[in-house]
């Protein structure tokens, strides 16, 4: 026995329903524009400060360079931090240090800072910054500081 001619095919049949709905997302944020503000990291009006280093030696910063980007293109090495508020650093202030040479910098010497968290370390007092990197400072008041 063989089989017959097939046949054409049907009509497209009626679609179903809809499906249930899916679980409720997450909430998004809220407000205007997405919530209250959040506190100032140092003072409302202070400003990225940009800073070229070009000298080598000892690096000074204290209060009223605070927020300053320290651009180091030195070929003398950086050796020395020296925190010229040594005791009276306001809490909150930080200064960050972009090493772009292509050289290791080792800072082991640190003037007016202390109590430097850093690399798991509660009391460090070498600094290190690999090239193209940077290391930022900042200020647990007086003299403390933390490093990343």
């Amino acid at each position: 026995m063989s089989q017959g001619p097939i046949g054409p095919q049907g009509p497209q049949g009626q679609p179903g329903g809809t499906g249930p709905t899916g679980f409720q997302g997450i909430q998004g944020p809220q407000g205007p524009p997405f919530g209250p503000p959040g506190p100032g990291f140092y003072n409302s009006n202070t400003r990225l400060i940009l800073s070229d280093f070009t000298t080598g030696g000892t690096l000074t910063f204290s209060n009223g360079s605070a927020s300053t980007y320290y651009n180091i293109t030195s070929t003398t090495p950086l050796t020395t931090l020296s925190n010229a508020s040594s005791g009276s650093t306001v809490a909150g202030a930080f200064w960050v240090f972009r090493n772009n040479t292509a050289n290791l910098i080792t800072i082991a010497t640190l003037t007016g800072i202390a109590n430097v968290t850093y690399a798991g370390s509660t009391n460090a007092t070498t600094l290190y910054i690999g090239s193209g990197n940077s290391l930022t400072l900042v200020a647990g008041g007086a003299s403390s500081f933390v490093a990343f």
